[in-house]
């Protein structure tokens, strides 16, 4: 493999990470109705669930795949 090719597998790797690390937090959160009334609490669950959403968009076919289209939409 060239120097370019073993960067891409590099950074595959890393999005796919992040994507896993991002799922495991928001899972661990928990839904933003339990939040009412913290604003700090509801805002680092948005701003998780959007990276993720970013996140997703970048992997080729992820498995959450229509639940992000639908969100994006």
């Amino acid at each position: 493999m060239s120097n370019h090719e073993k960067a891409n597998l590099r950074r595959s790797g890393a999005e796919l990470t992040m994507f896993g690390i991002l799922a495991g937090l928001i899972s661990l959160i928990g839904p933003e109705k339990d939040k009412k009334g913290m604003w700090a609490d509801r805002m680092a669950l948005y701003q998780l669930k959007r990276l993720y959403l970013e996140t997703g968009a970048s992997i080729p076919i992820p498995t959450t795949f229509i639940k992000n289209m639908f969100a994006i939409l």
